[in-house]
């Protein structure tokens, strides 16, 4: 994918027939997501709603799943896909398994999972969830070893967690990603926060906070404006 080169795909079951639904998001995963198997759970009918922002060095997932499991095969670990992705759970309870680890995300928990991996997701309650997957290598730089941060689950309080979020929300909302220039820079302002999110090392903790940091937080003090324009006692210190 070229710098230039940008996709949005979105997918609802709300008006499929239910025996028509594991095919479908078995091919919106393969297309909008990663190489992975989708499989009914028993007794529940699949049903899903996401949108998958698809950028240069970059893919957002934003929704839910209820009533089937995402896996990633050891067949399909074989593809040479080696992204990670930054999984945090919005509502409900999701459990990821891999590596050995099963985990349950309670609401605003996250973890970082790899593509390298055999790895089994599936919502053991109703609820959404948000990823921001990226290839090893854009993290590798800004990390001493990534792959201590996979399958250890962070807290919502998590240093830049909340700002990550927030900050990818926004440019999917006022839809930047549209905007070549605009998606360039947000794209890097999104590995920069990510490498903040996971501990990056001194040097580029300092460069990210510089470009990622600064630049989440002014996009947030002007949604706050524009949320709050109406209000007497707005100020500086009040969006702050």
């Amino acid at each position: 994918m070229s710098q230039f080169d940008f996709s949005v795909i979105n997918v609802s079951t709300s008006e499929i027939p239910e025996n028509e639904r594991i095919p479908l998001l078995r091919d919106f995963y393969c297309r909008g997501v990663l190489k992975a198997e989708v499989e009914a759970r028993e007794g529940k009918p699949a049903a899903a709603s996401f949108t998958s922002h698809v950028l240069p060095e970059a893919q957002l997932l934003i929704g839910g799943l209820c009533g089937a499991r995402v896996i990633r095969t050891k067949h399909l670990v074989a593809d040479g896909d080696d992204s990670l992705a930054l999984i945090v759970n919005r509502s409900g309870v999701l459990g990821i398994s891999e590596r050995g680890h099963d985990l349950s995300l309670r609401a605003g928990e996250a973890v970082l999972t790899s593509a390298e991996d055999v790895t089994t997701f599936e919502r053991l309650s109703l609820g959404s969830s948000f990823s921001l997957r990226v290839p090893r290598r854009v993290l590798a730089p800004m990390i001493v070893d990534v792959d201590d941060a996979v399958m250890r689950v962070m807290p919502e309080s998590s240093t830049g967690l909340r700002l990550l979020v927030d900050y990818a929300v926004t440019l999917v909302r006022e839809k930047a990603f549209a905007m070549p220039n605009l998606r360039q820079l947000g794209v890097g302002h999104l590995h920069d926060l990510l490498a903040i999110v996971l501990g990056a090392t001194n040097e580029p903790r300092e460069l990210a906070g510089r470009r990622g940091v600064k630049a989440a937080r002014l996009q947030k003090a002007k949604v706050s404006i524009a949320n709050n324009c109406w209000r007497q006692d707005l100020s500086v210190a009040t969006v702050a």
